[in-house]
């Protein structure tokens, strides 16, 4: 045993210091005599050579305890450790879920390429009507929302806690932004009540200054993004759009309406801003986007509409710089734009359910399909790698740009929300119970039931429909009974082969065509004759120098003459031109001249393409050689999915829509016919 020791001995003194190794001993020693082992204290004290004048009485005394003391304490702070280890490890947690960036560098270890996932992190609850907009704050962990309610609250997304509530609108407030001068961030507020509010954040949100101006609801706003630092009215711009069909740039300083932006037929939706403060994008009820030129006057600040939706477009947005590699591989380009250039592809999303991704020259490269609901909102990752989008059908979808588009995740981001249809799942029965048998809930014997008391100052009125207690005025009732003798009416098989249309993708294939061959402008035309000019006076031919180009014939009267001449190739007619006689004749006239026709959604999306408002009919005359195959394509689709099948609904006569007590009369007669033949 004590050869052992020897051995070991050592291995300690390579750890202990001379003086701790003494001590330890000493403490051995005097561990051994107090629990009354003295043959062993004796056979360490010779092992390690304790003298009697090194380790007397007094010293014994000293060191007695000592082992235990210090044996108790490592105990001790072994637990203390891992305590603090396990708080350590939680606040680490916590760090890592403050941020979306720490949280992309734990998990991605690129911040560029994270993703939203649930669940989510706070759910924020205290508006009372549905909530219609959201910002975060540039610096600070503020989110600002704005609701039906005609609130606006202040939140700290960080503690998912409520700060402040905003009341000034007296209607419901429809968009937020947060923005403005350097070092002064402001909160712009719009609302159905004609007005634009702002909101000093730095002085406890003091509503600063109201803007009144347009005619109806005021449904966006934006801050104007400034150029260099220093530049005149840095950063001081806000854009608005409305219901009144206008886009209003504001000083929000002074409080001034600098200009008016016209062009929309319909409500302005949205709006969107490029960095540089250059550029601006709209949305519109029309169907259109447009992208409009803020450095030049209101004459020429119209740069480019963009057409391809079918329905409402909710929402617009430019492309980032760091996505333009993305996009330019999606759009077939071997470079991608310059980052100087801010203003290179901008996203739209509509009632259509579709995003779709435009150039700046108005050609669409990429339609974005998956969403079953109004698309409400889109954003670029700020990596430029992701597009996200939110939608009515309550998901959050991240479409991946540099996989074509394709969409990687799909968040569910309403899971308080009812079903959309059906009877809810019966819950599954308790575990340790059998199956179909309920257990009952326990009453509290000290709450009181009573029935509910609506008198003045009692319980809390429900909500009761009360349009059956209105007496309509009168002609609101003459326009009700002329809509329902309108769908009773039989409609002439003329009339009604308007409400057959040509499909989306088809049509969307026919617009992208025209596009290509929309009518010069004026500045266009104007340089083509100028050069026309110059060659005739040096002698030489105009057509050497420039050649008339391809275009869009538009004027039913000038369609009509080449249709007759059957000099047109493809011939669109829109489905709502009022009052509809004036093309009712158009149909059969083409079908007789044996000339491919369409009727189409929207004679305002035909009036886009030919620079004008709306337009009755176009004609596509002649095309260039590279498109010749194309338009072969889209006359061969038209003539399969539409010409053949309009030829058997078109002797069909249309409307004769029976009321309730008539179709239920039908169906019986059906049912007992159907009885007597089994008999």
């Amino acid at each position: 045993m004590l050869d052992g020791a020897a051995e070991v001995r050592p291995k300690m003194s390579n750890l202990l210091t001379s003086r701790q190794a003494e001590e330890l001993h000493k403490s051995l020693v005097a561990y051994l005599n107090g629990c009354g082992y003295p043959k062993a204290a004796q056979a360490v004290r010779d092992e390690v050579n304790l003298s009697e004048d090194s380790f007397d009485d007094a010293t014994s005394k000293k060191y007695e305890g000592l082992l235990e003391k210090k044996w108790t304490s490592v105990v001790r702070l072994q637990k203390k450790i891992m305590d603090l280890e396990s708080r350590a490890g939680q606040l680490q947690n916590e760090l890592d879920n403050a941020t979306p960036s720490s949280l992309a560098a734990r998990r991605n270890h690129d911040p560029a390429t994270w993703l939203p996932r649930a669940p989510a992190r706070h759910t924020l609850q205290s508006h009372r009507q549905p909530i219609t907009c959201v910002a975060f704050h540039p610096l600070f962990s503020s989110l600002a929302s704005g609701s039906e309610d005609c609130t606006i609250k202040i939140w700290d997304y960080e503690l998912g806690e409520l700060e402040r509530t905003l009341k000034s609108h007296t209607k419901a407030v429809l968009d937020v932004d947060f923005g403005g001068p350097r070092g002064n961030t402001l909160l712009a507020s719009c609302s159905s009540d004609l007005t634009i509010k702002l909101w000093d954040p730095a002085d406890e949100y003091k509503n600063v200054r109201t803007l009144p101006g347009h005619d109806h609801s005021v449904s966006c706003v934006r801050f104007i993004p400034s150029g260099a630092a220093g530049a005149p009215l840095s950063g001081n711009l806000l854009a608005s759009a409305s219901r009144d069909k206008t886009i209003r740039i504001w000083d929000v300083t002074t409080g001034y309406c600098l200009r008016q932006l016209r062009g929309h037929g319909d409500w302005v939706r949205s709006l969107s801003a490029t960095m540089d403060g250059r550029w601006l994008a709209s949305a519109s009820s029309d169907q259109t986007s447009r992208m409009w030129d803020l450095s030049q006057p209101d004459s020429n600040a119209l740069k480019q509409t963009f057409v391809a939706h079918e329905h409402v477009v909710e929402c617009c947005v430019f492309a980032p710089a760091a996505t333009y590699a993305h996009l330019a591989s999606m759009a077939g380009l071997k470079k991608p734009p310059p980052s100087s250039s801010t203003a290179e592809y901008i996203a739209t999303g509509g009632r259509d359910k579709l995003i779709k991704i435009f150039s700046a020259n108005g050609v669409c490269i990429k339609t974005l399909t998956g969403h079953d609901n109004w698309i409400r909102s889109l954003v670029f990752h700020p990596g430029g790698k992701y597009l996200l989008s939110c939608s009515d059908d309550k998901t959050i979808r991240c479409w991946d740009l540099s996989q074509e588009g394709k969409c990687v995740r799909v968040v569910e981001a309403a899971d308080h929300f009812p079903p959309k249809s059906g009877k809810k799942a019966a819950p599954a029965p308790f575990p340790g119970t059998k199956a179909g048998v309920s257990k009952k809930q326990a009453k509290n014997p000290l709450l009181e039931r009573r029935p509910r008391n609506f008198g003045i100052g009692q319980d809390v009125q429900p909500k009761r429909n009360m349009g059956r207690m209105v007496k309509w005025p009168e002609y609101v009732r003459l326009q009700r009974q002329r809509k329902i003798l309108n769908m009773r009416l039989k409609v002439p098989p003329a009339i009604a082969q308007f409400q057959q249309t040509l499909d989306r993708n088809t049509a969307a294939q026919a617009f992208k065509l025209l596009t290509k061959y929309r009518p010069e402008t004026k500045a266009d035309k104007k340089e083509r004759l100028l050069k026309e000019a110059t060659a005739v006076a040096e002698g030489k031919k105009k057509e050497d120098v420039s050649k008339k180009p391809y275009t869009v014939k538009y004027g039913l009267n000038h369609v009509v003459a080449l249709i007759e001449a059957k000099k047109t190739s493809l011939v669109l007619i829109p489905n709502d031109v009022d009052p509809i006689e004036l093309v009712i004749f158009l149909p059969a006239l083409c079908r007789k001249m044996g000339v491919p026709y369409a009727i189409v959604k929207g004679k305002a999306r035909l009036g886009t393409v030919v620079h004008k408002k709306t337009a009755a009919a176009l004609a596509l005359t002649e095309v260039r050689a590279e498109d010749k195959a194309e338009l072969s394509k889209l006359v061969q689709a038209i003539k399969e999915g539409y010409t053949d099948k309009a030829e058997e609904s078109r002797r069909k006569w249309g409307g004769g829509i029976m009321g309730a007590k008539s179709q239920a009369a039908e169906r019986k007669k059906k049912e007992r016919a159907e009885r007597e033949i089994k008999i």
